[in-house]
């Protein structure tokens, strides 16, 4: 069976800054006697403001808001408490959720909507859509992390707020999603950008990150088998933009590295310990050499690695740092025209 409460008519939610937890976890709980159901935010400008964590039961589930004037606000909460999680519970090994048109933010530092589970077997699949999450310009918490995904679709996610220390999307150990239209931004400093560790089979394209700080835009360690088109980092940059570690099978289409912040030496791609990876057509503002940051550095056991890039500034005969792999193959050219190719030869030294 499956039940529709409206958070202010059904539920008694007030939507007006006033504490809002008791009745809104009441309602996901009564969702979740019903074994599925959908919570109706009501039509803007609400604020929904919870003091602690937002308890979202394992089972068919729908958040559904307004816009982001719709927003579930965080305040005060312990720096390990997101604002919406997943229960621990263990019954259930199945289940799916679908998060729409709404804004979810905190006043402190901390993780915003998180989903890990107990058990190895249990697979989360849903869709997260045109949802904002938030939090000040020194947090330092994750703003979304899923945990063995499997089939999870998003589309239309903004994060914003953070500091070097946060991350923005963190994915790990999941597969099959399929990520589009996210951006990753702050006004004045950004949190390390999108982290995904292990699984594969995941296609993302047209994702952004804008702003300075952290270490790095994109990470991928021990991922498998994945599509990134159009992965871009804008803004001034002072982290190493493109971070590829012990990953295979991975093909990169039209990825954008920023400009470098004055004074600081980035890497605009860096592959580490990987085996067949390519990038096709990476175009960049300044992908160029500045101090002792590299275009692209193939670093420890890289294997058959294929890179085609162009230039707008630079020289392209100086963007490149092989420390290390074999049959590592590139296709440079810069504005004017100069360029340098290998064909799967081994080089230890820079270019």
């Amino acid at each position: 069976m499956s039940i529709i409460v409206n958070a202010i008519r059904d539920a008694g939610a007030r939507g007006d800054g006033s504490d809002d937890s008791v009745v809104l976890q009441n309602a996901l709980d009564k969702i979740e006697l019903e074994r599925g159901g959908t919570l109706l935010l009501e039509e803007p400008p609400v604020e929904y403001r919870v003091t602690k964590t937002l308890n979202i039961p394992k089972v068919k589930i729908s958040i559904i808001g307004r816009g982001i004037h719709t927003a579930i606000v965080g305040r005060g909460l312990a720096p390990a408490e997101p604002v919406l999680a997943w229960k621990n519970v263990s019954g259930h090994v199945d289940h799916s959720f679908f998060l729409r048109d709404l804004m979810i933010r905190r006043n402190n530092s901390g993780p915003v909507v998180q989903y890990i589970p107990v058990r190895r077997d249990e697979r989360w699949k849903g869709r997260i859509s045109n949802i904002w999450l938030q939090q000040p310009n020194d947090g330092t918490g994750t703003l979304l992390r899923l945990e063995r995904v499997l089939n999870c679709h998003i589309e239309g996610l903004i994060l914003g707020g953070g500091s070097s220390g946060g991350v923005g999307l963190h994915l790990k150990e999941g597969s099959n999603a399929l990520v589009t239209q996210v951006v990753v931004m702050a006004k004045r400093r950004a949190p390390n950008g999108i982290l995904i560790e292990g699984g594969g089979e995941h296609h993302f394209t047209k994702v952004r990150c804008e702003g300075a700080g952290g270490s790095f835009s994109y990470k991928f360690v021990g991922v498998k088998g994945s599509v990134f088109e159009s992965l871009k980092s804008e803004g001034e940059n002072e982290r190493t933009v493109f971070h590829v570690k012990d990953c295979e099978d991975l093909i990169f289409f039209a990825p954008g590295i920023g400009t470098p912040a004055s004074g600081i030496d980035p890497d605009g791609m860096v592959f580490e310990n990987s085996k067949r990876c390519s990038v096709y057509n990476a175009r960049s503002g300044a992908m160029q050499k500045v101090g002792s940051g590299q275009g692209f550095v193939f670093d420890g056991d890289c294997e058959d690695i294929f890179v085609n890039a162009f230039f707008k500034r630079g020289n392209a005969i100086n963007e490149v740092d092989d420390r290390g792999g074999d049959n590592i193959s590139y296709d440079l050219q810069d504005a004017d025209g100069r360029r340098i190719t290998s064909q799967g030869k081994r080089r230890t030294s820079r270019v």
